[in-house]
């Protein structure tokens, strides 16, 4: 059985919901502040926050949990962005180009 750990966001009265990857994570970058974003039409959301190692940019916390790379999309299968377990996150490669995406759900064994 897998933990949840629940971090309010600094922007935001919800709280997000991290499996002990994205609490390791989050902790070996010194527990930074996380905020959440939406786009203009407030339909896609996303948590992220201020790395260090990239100076005066926020990153996409979804995205480090599950080791997404460039070209690749995270979705989050329940559609809740708080929801930062990664069972709850999949990767979609190739769905950019104009292919049907290939889907690969995460699990809590990598």
């Amino acid at each position: 059985m897998t933990t949840t750990t629940t971090r309010r966001l600094s922007n935001d009265p919800r709280t997000v919901k991290l499996c002990p990857v994205g609490e390791a994570f989050l902790a070996a970058q010194g527990d930074p502040s996380l905020f959440v974003s939406w786009d203009g039409s407030k339909r896609y959301g996303y948590v992220s926050f201020a790395d260090p190692t990239v100076a005066g940019e926020l990153t996409t916390l979804s995205r480090r949990i599950a080791g997404a790379g460039r070209r690749q999309r995270v979705r989050y299968l329940n559609g809740q962005v708080t929801d930062l377990r990664r069972a709850n996150l999949c990767i979609e490669r190739g769905g950019a180009r104009g292919q049907a995406p290939n889907l690969r759900r995460l699990g809590d064994a990598a």
